[in-house]
């Protein structure tokens, strides 16, 4: 997990701002987890 700043003092901090690899899965069953960017 890539953390950053948040862009604004709005933005709460865990909120995702940005996906950078989908995550897969089938059925109930995760393949990959989606590699995301948060805010810190």
């Amino acid at each position: 997990m890539m953390q950053q700043p948040a862009p604004d003092a709005d933005t709460p901090s865990g909120t995702v701002l940005a996906e950078i690899q989908p995550g897969y899965r089938i059925g109930d069953r995760i393949l990959r987890h989606s590699r995301v960017i948060v805010a810190q």
